[in-house]
């Protein structure tokens, strides 16, 4: 077998009048006009978990992040002449996928030799159209995870247009991240208290049926799977000793579904004696003794998805969860000292001013902090097909399902402009509360460690998020 120069990218996403962008390790990409006060970055996981594959099997692998390094578009090209590599790995979106195939096709002309390949979750749902609409330059697309698929194909065991990857691939055969192979300290969850920080994976998947969400998509199904909760434990306290991490963040799609292996990961996190600060992504299901038994080894942090506070909707959208579940949750969560950040989406369907009310009240009132978007009905999804159905949908392309800069929903008794300017009104009270959630001081020593004068300065200027949440404030009387 020869080896292959792969060249594993993180796209550039150039878009007039935005100052963020954000794409790969992402279950919702999009872009600001607004620099965040702290920089969230997510690891793209995929891409790194397959360039641990292709590195183990001897090719030579060059990594770069355009988004987190800020690199521009003639800098990256001049990267891939410099490089010439004979594969490029690349995620696309469905709010980058323009910016995605003008990238593709700058590349194919910097270097013609380069086969290049587009994975993530707008190939893996429609995988026969990204190849037809960029005939002659995306040379392969990889369905759904692509741990193994990547290296399949570098290493010429498949030749195929498109290559679907195998279904419920055991966790524990995928090697850890080439962490080594990105800047790990640019990357940052900033729900974590403690900088530098890092996230990681104890399992894959969610059985839950939630119309709007295209996770499954990527592993076929919606079986979830689990690493070894000691080989958890000691990726962990890797991440801390070689890295010097001061506080983990798991960001898996459930962590909580199968409660007796995260008490299984509990005990090994016990027996690390790792001494830092864990959170993660949950379901509000979750028991109350096991959130004792997460807290007492660590965990100080879970962030819920709640979409909405109205037990009809939430029932129409398969989330499995109530109002009352949610709240009963979160107040125990506060009683025995986890903070908890809940995620919530304006605009599914059902909804109506009154319900859209009831949840922005319902995010003042209970966790620490919470993010809102609108309604996106992604590709692949049932809320896609249903909107379309309808003709519900209101986008002129890919890029508006973005989720924050316009709602692309427009029910017949419910306007896309009324959604927008409840999200609006929802958005600007999160800000208020999520530095309220943290101590001012560690907030901003956070700040200062992570982007320097530089971003007490941004956060000076953004005077938006004061003024933004008294308007709110008094608007709804929260």
């Amino acid at each position: 077998m020869s080896m292959a120069r792969v060249l594993m990218a993180c796209l550039p996403w150039p878009k007039p009048g935005s100052k963020y962008q954000a794409r790969e390790g992402m279950r919702w990409s999009h872009t600001s006009d607004k620099e965040p006060v702290v920089s969230f970055r997510a690891f793209p996981f995929y891409l790194g978990y397959a360039s641990a594959v292709i590195r183990d099997h001897g090719h030579e692998i060059k990594v770069i992040d355009c988004l987190a390094e800020k690199t521009s578009v003639d800098d990256f090209l001049l990267l891939v002449r410099e490089f010439s590599p004979d594969f490029m790995v690349s995620e696309m979106s469905s709010p980058s996928y323009s910016s995605d195939c003008l990238m593709f096709k700058k590349v194919k002309e910097a270097s013609p030799r380069t086969k290049l390949v587009a994975a993530g979750q707008h190939p893996t749902a429609l995988p026969e159209e990204v190849i037809k609409e960029n005939e002659g330059i995306i040379d392969h697309v990889l369905v759904g995870e692509y741990d193994f698929t990547a290296n399949d194909l570098v290493s010429g065991k498949t030749t195929d247009k498109i290559i679907k990857s195998p279904e419920n691939v055991e966790l524990d055969t995928i090697p850890w991240p080439a962490r080594e192979l990105f800047n790990i300290k640019l990357y940052n969850e900033t729900f974590c208290d403690e900088y530098p920080n890092a996230n990681m994976l104890f399992s894959r998947g969610c059985p839950y049926r939630c119309n709007y969400c295209n996770i499954y998509l990527m592993s076929h199904n919606r079986k979830i799977r689990y690493r070894s909760p000691k080989d958890t434990a000691k990726e962990m306290k890797f991440l801390v000793d070689t890295y010097k991490m001061k506080e983990l963040y798991f960001d898996d799609d459930n962590i909580t579904v199968l409660q007796p292996r995260l008490v299984e990961l509990c005990h090994e996190i016990k027996n690390a004696e790792l001494g830092i600060p864990w959170k993660a992504m949950g379901h509000v299901s979750v028991k109350k003794e096991t959130l004792d038994l997460m807290r007492s080894v660590g965990c100080n942090g879970m962030k819920f998805g709640v979409e909405v506070a109205d037990d009809e909707i939430l029932r129409r959208l398969g989330k499995g969860i109530t109002v009352k579940m949610v709240e009963d949750t979160v107040n125990h969560c506060k009683k025995i000292g986890i903070k908890t950040h809940l995620t919530f989406c304006l605009g599914l369907p059902g909804e109506t001013e009154e319900t859209m009310l009831k949840t922005i009240e319902f995010a003042q009132k209970y966790g620490d902090s919470f993010q809102m978007s609108m309604a996106a009905p992604f590709p692949g999804t049932p809320l896609y097909e249903e909107a379309k159905a309808n003709g519900w949908l209101k986008m002129d392309s890919w890029d508006d399902l973005n989720g924050l800069n316009r709602a692309i929903i427009d029910y017949p008794d419910l306007s896309g402009e009324v959604i927008y300017t409840m999200f609006s009104d929802g958005i600007k009270g999160s800000y208020l509360k999520a530095f309220k959630g943290k101590e001012p001081i560690k907030f901003l020593k956070m700040i200062y460690k992570e982007s320097g004068v530089r971003g007490l300065m941004r956060l000076m200027r953004r005077r938006d998020i004061v003024t933004g949440a008294i308007q709110t404030k008094k608007k709804y009387k929260v």
